[in-house]
């Protein structure tokens, strides 16, 4: 059996594996919350992106932002960043 069809074969044994080990922080569904005035407008689900990076750093000193291009990883950096 060869990778793709490993994927194909456990695929939903997989996800429910990782979601039990890597519980959401943050559902846009039940954590919305205003956002603080911006420089300019976050798109789409970058403004959730934000969100769930500022619901992290409330319990943890740092956090670690992942996901698609335009997701919104950049827009969730400090500017000042050392």
């Amino acid at each position: 059996m060869d990778l793709s069809e490993f994927i194909d074969t456990y695929r939903d044994a997989i996800a429910q594996r990782v979601v039990e080990s890597y519980p959401p922080r943050y559902r846009p569904s039940e954590n919305g919350r205003a956002l603080p005035a911006l420089l300019r407008t976050p798109l789409g689900a970058q403004a959730d992106a934000i969100r769930g990076a500022a619901l992290s750093l409330e319990t943890h000193r740092g956090t670690t932002v992942v996901g698609e291009m335009g997701t919104g990883k950049t827009f969730s950096a400090p500017r000042n960043a050392a």
